[in-house]
């Protein structure tokens, strides 16, 4: 690659969330490149960008039990708000992982992307032969 005509080593690797999630916890740049998936003949059209953050985010799901049968007697209803907690189910799903990308367009679209989503624009989707280099040094 490039770099390493400019006396740059490196690595290059195919996308994997835990080798970035590695790598910025060692306090290491990432640079990360995709494409768009090619349509017919056209050449893909690909960028590379800073990955320089990342954050887990954990998402707390309710829904609520609207009983709507007056039929029921006082203790199954009692019973069902017991199960339920007083209406709500709760539970926590999954966590959800996003990366800070800087796009390399004077700001603009840089932000928090999900791990498995990156598309700046609802036209500009790198989701396609994903690379990333690291262990950038002189």
């Amino acid at each position: 690659n490039i770099l390493k005509r400019w006396g740059i080593n490196n690595s290059i690797a195919n996308y994997s969330d835990s080798l970035v999630r590695h790598i910025i916890y060692q306090n290491e740049p990432i640079i990360a490149s995709g494409a768009q998936e090619p349509n017919n003949d056209e050449k893909p059209k690909g960028h590379a960008w800073i990955i320089d953050g990342y954050k887990t985010c954990k998402v707390i799901r309710q829904n609520y039990y609207y009983i709507s049968d007056t039929t029921l007697t006082e203790d199954v209803l009692r019973k069902i708000k017991k199960e339920h907690c007083n209406g709500y189910d709760e539970w926590q799903m999954p966590d959800i992982v996003q990366y800070h990308m800087n796009w390399g367009w004077n700001g603009f679209y840089d932000g928090w992307y999900n791990h498995d989503s990156w598309m700046p624009d609802i036209q500009l989707e790198y989701n396609w032969n994903q690379l990333l280099l690291y262990r950038i040094r002189p």
